[in-house]
């Protein structure tokens, strides 16, 4: 089976393809323009569209954008991307020409360590070992949970989302939070 997603390996030159956009009872037909695709740009390949008119092959970014490349992708320029969460991520990501986000960076994307394998010397402890053995608080996982309870209100009742990942540490007793903001989507690859 061939592969259907990539990462490149050098930069690269495509071109974002004019399309309509509608909104409500409003279209605009947007133009299309050069996109330099920098050397890490994951690709998601997309099947041929079923014309007889000759199409460059088209790709779909980690950000939503589907572009063209005038020539099939070579091993020089890309490498097979055969990550599942990778692959997930890259299908699901999507930000209108608005800046509208209807997806958001996979935690693979925000922290790749989560992937690595667990060093195979390490035994795992249960919370309760760890936290008798004073190496993690007795209440972060009363923290974590009442975090995770507000992302779920803040979704299921307020049908709104401020923030798309939280940082916790009780010594000292600290929280932090990333806003949905251009400029920390812009660190996993969306557009400012």
């Amino acid at each position: 089976m061939p592969a259907t997603a990539y990462r490149l390996t050098r930069p690269l030159a495509a071109e974002r393809p004019s399309r309509w956009d509608i909104q409500a009872r409003y279209a605009m037909r947007m133009p299309a323009e050069r996109v330099q695709l920098p050397a890490g740009t994951w690709l998601l390949a997309l099947p041929p569209a079923d014309s007889d008119y000759p199409h460059p092959p088209h790709y779909r970014l980690a950000d939503g954008r589907v572009v063209a490349i005038p020539e099939p992708l070579t091993p020089e320029l890309a490498v097979p991307l055969t990550d599942p969460q990778a692959l997930t991520a890259l299908a699901r990501l999507t930000v209108d020409d608005f800046g509208i986000c209807s997806g958001l960076p996979s935690p693979y994307l925000q922290e790749p360590a989560l992937l690595e394998p667990d060093p195979a010397e390490v035994t795992p402890l249960s919370c309760a070992e760890v936290t008798w053995r004073e190496e993690q608080s007795l209440l972060i996982n009363t923290q974590v949970a009442a975090v995770a309870a507000q992302y779920a209100y803040d979704l299921v009742v307020r049908r709104t989302l401020n923030q798309f990942a939280t940082y916790l540490n009780l010594e000292p007793p600290t929280a932090r939070a990333l806003l949905l903001t251009s400029t920390n989507l812009a660190r996993f690859g969306l557009p400012v």
